[in-house]
């Protein structure tokens, strides 16, 4: 009885103690890879959720409008219709109505306008994409586009706090790398920019700064400008008033009888 005691001493006691140290250090590697990018994702989205999305013809409404139907009211061009607003105002002044008015707002109001470094984040990217030889910007109604004869390079709009700039890179190219950027080109007016960034700040300008190097002098090969000179491109921030006589933003104006303040119902011609 005796001489069988040493048989427990097989039981594999070491060999469970010797794994224990194998599995605790993949564990700490995965926390420490996972941790670094889901903390960056979400300062990324944080930037995105302020603004919404930008649109050519945003039109924004006076706050008397608050509370009251604007399904039967007509709205004129204030500046198209110099004689017929003059006869609104008299209507006013008279106590038989109150005007209210939506503004149409053009890329350089909004520029001008614009909260923050939007301008000198602008002025920025502009001077970027003109240090290349033959590109032109050319400023429409919603926006500025650049070009290179007729290649299309980028848009470049302004609304809010946030400079947003499309370019013409293919967003498949983009994926998994450091660059946030919103794939845009399910819409056909940015089809052929379809790589949307939203600058707010001096990181998302540096990583606009080497798409633009990639896009111009790496994907069309564009020289350089020789000695080429940086501009100030930022302009000077104007009130609504002056902005609609200068016919940067558009006023459409209609007289709501005074009455409908009180019911919140605008009763139609």
């Amino acid at each position: 009885e005796t001489e069988e005691e040493p048989i427990p001493e097989e039981e594999p006691v070491e060999e469970e103690t010797e794994e224990a140290p194998v599995t605790e250090e993949p564990a700490v590697e995965t926390f420490v890879t996972v941790e670094e990018p889901v903390a960056e994702v979400e300062n990324e989205e944080n930037e995105s959720d302020e603004d919404s999305e930008d649109d050519e013809n945003e039109e924004n409404e006076d706050d008397s409008l608050a509370g009251i139907d604007t399904e039967g009211l007509e709205f004129i061009d204030v500046m198209a219709e110099p004689e017929r607003y003059a006869e609104m105002q008299e209507q006013e002044r008279q106590g038989l109505v109150r005007l209210v008015s939506r503004y149409r707002r053009s890329f350089l109001s909004r520029l001008s306008q614009s909260r923050g470094n939007v301008q000198e984040y602008y002025s920025v990217i502009k001077n970027a994409f003109l240090s290349y030889k033959g590109v032109k910007g050319r400023v429409s109604w919603g926006y500025e586009s650049f070009n290179r004869g007729r290649v299309k390079l980028a848009k470049v709009n302004a609304k809010s706090s946030t400079l947003y700039v499309y370019l013409a890179l293919d967003p498949a190219t983009l994926e998994g790398t450091k660059y946030f950027f919103t794939d845009v080109s399910s819409k056909k007016k940015y089809a052929a920019t379809p790589v949307l960034l939203k600058i707010k700040g001096e990181r998302k300008l540096k990583h606009a700064l080497e798409l633009i190097e990639k896009l111009c002098a790496e994907q069309n090969a564009l020289p350089p400008v020789k000695d080429y000179e940086t501009v100030d491109y930022t302009i000077a921030e104007q009130t609504t008033e002056e902005l609609v006589q200068a016919g940067l933003i558009r006023q459409f104006t209609a007289a709501v009888p005074v009455g409908a303040f009180e019911t919140g119902v605008v009763f139609g011609e």
